[in-house]
């Protein structure tokens, strides 16, 4: 019997020696992971435990890279970022533990190539697209352009009286036109006179409406070369004037003052050096 025991012993122990010599270790090829097989191309590199790498860098959505790493169970994996649609993107980065994980990303200007697409650029698979280059009167508004218009680029618009308008340059950037008002020193619209300013009670009223006749007022008090005054009223001629005094040459000082009532130009000759309306 114990010769027996020893036997069946030995044949035991070669069985064990037999079939581990005869199996050989799982591979990449056999293993199924689903959504992230079509991914995998070739041998998975090996990787030291805790180890991953990413091409890209990181969650580069503008680069297509390949993550070398372990996924969350265990197993080594080498997928490269791809389109799942025409916008979205499947991006892989390392992540916590060197372990691989992928991120789902919508492109704005859309994904190169449709996921699992067997044509077209497959260096650039994988990526989001670049902003598209302006082209700048196509009536689509891109990139740095603010406006397009198309064929209208470049039409000026044409505001009412006191108001604005916009259009687009032929350049694709908005331009603003104002229209005529009150205040901008030329007779437009409504207005009965326009002083180039928006005060009352010098003539010409805040709404460009003439006013009833005012006395004559110089706020340098009168012939004062020393002084540059500011003179208002009417002239002789009962036209409103709205004057500064002022240099017509570098010697000649144009003095404005009030008498008898009206707004009347006089001046001389500086001593030395007419500037700024002053002597």
């Amino acid at each position: 019997m114990r010769n027996v025991f020893a036997m069946l012993t030995v044949v035991a122990v070669l069985a064990v020696v037999v079939g581990f010599v005869g199996c050989s270790p799982k591979t990449q090829s056999s293993i199924s992971f689903g959504s992230d097989s079509s991914f995998l191309t070739g041998n998975v590199p090996a990787v030291a435990a805790g180890a991953c790498t990413d091409s890209d860098g990181g969650r580069n959505y503008n680069v297509k890279g390949q993550t070398i790493g372990f996924n969350t169970v265990g197993i080594t994996i080498s997928p490269w970022d791809s389109c799942r649609t025409n916008r979205e993107l499947i991006e892989y980065h390392c992540g916590t533990a060197g372990k691989v994980f992928s991120k789902g990303y919508t492109c704005p200007y859309g994904c190169d190539v449709i996921y699992g697409q067997t044509t077209g650029d497959t260096i650039n698979n994988g990526r989001c697209k670049p902003a598209p280059t302006p082209v700048c009167g196509n009536n689509v508004k891109e990139g740095t352009e603010q406006c397009d218009t198309g064929a209208s680029n470049g039409i000026v618009c044409s505001p009412a009286y006191g108001s604005t308008c916009s259009y687009c340059s032929s350049s694709c950037t908005t331009v603003t036109v104002n229209g005529a008002r009150c205040g901008d020193n030329a007779i437009n619209g409504p207005e009965e006179c326009d002083d180039g300013n928006v005060n009352n009670n010098d003539g010409c009223s805040s709404t460009c409406l003439t006013e009833p006749a005012s006395p004559c007022v110089d706020t340098d008090g009168g012939n004062v070369p020393s002084v540059q005054g500011h003179t208002w009223g009417y002239n002789s001629s009962n036209q409103f004037v709205n004057e500064s005094d002022w240099c017509r040459t570098n010697t000649l000082l144009v003095e404005y003052i009030c008498s008898g009532g009206y707004v009347q130009q006089s001046g001389g000759v500086c001593i030395s050096t007419c500037t700024g309306g002053t002597c």
